[in-house]
């Protein structure tokens, strides 16, 4: 796991691109960057540490998904209202399970906060679980409307350059790291510096072919 002086001067040299990806909704009450990265440590943290050692991937269908969510916990910093419900705190041995499962469910989502969810499950050379055995439709790959990859997408190319391969089981596809070296030197520097262009064809085929 990165010290935190690390992750915060990985972030600092990434500042202009993570800013780059905030919502405006988030702008208008974030607090200040510094804030933001040590918030985003707690979540990398607990990412790093999934009780489980496996991470979920999906549309944001699985948030709100409450079998997942049962069986597996949530990965969070602070847990969204459906993820309280479901794992309350005053039971006892639920802390890991509301913070350090399977399924991202956090309250103050956005996109640098989903990289320090990838990162930190890479870091901790954690498995990717796709519920599917097959890859998902194109369109939750790219989002054409805008002329870029969404989350999936974007979670799917942060792995192809951290050292994962893909393998199918009947229960669905498996990311597992074979480079436990480019799994360890991934850093926001790189994920930033990741260009996936704006032509949708050239993307899907990149992502297909990387496993």
């Amino acid at each position: 796991m990165r010290p935190k002086e690390f992750f915060i001067a990985d972030a600092n040299r990434s500042k202009s691109g993570i800013l780059s990806v905030m919502p405006p909704w988030y702008r208008r009450r974030r607090p200040d960057f510094d804030s933001d990265v040590a918030y985003g440590y707690r979540l990398y943290g607990n990412c790093h540490d999934a009780s489980l050692g496996l991470l979920v991937l999906g549309d944001d269908s699985i948030r709100e998904d409450e079998d997942l969510i049962t069986n597996l916990g949530a990965t969070s910093a602070t847990p969204m209202g459906l993820v309280r419900r479901l794992i309350p705190a005053h039971q006892p041995d639920t802390t890991d399970r509301r913070n350090k499962g399977a399924v991202l469910s956090e309250r103050n989502w956005w996109p640098f906060y989903n990289d320090c969810w990838v990162m930190g499950g890479v870091h901790g050379k954690r498995e990717f679980h796709l519920a599917d055995t097959d890859w998902p439709d194109d369109n939750l790959l790219w989002d054409s409307s805008k002329s870029r990859p969404r989350m999936l997408g974007r979670e799917l190319m942060i792995l192809s350059i951290s050292g994962y391969s893909l393998r199918t089981s009947p229960l669905g596809m498996v990311f597992y790291n074979t480079d436990h070296m480019k799994a360890f030197n991934l850093t926001f520097k790189k994920i930033y510096e990741l260009d996936p262009g704006t032509n949708r064809n050239a993307f899907l085929t990149y992502i297909k072919s990387a496993f």
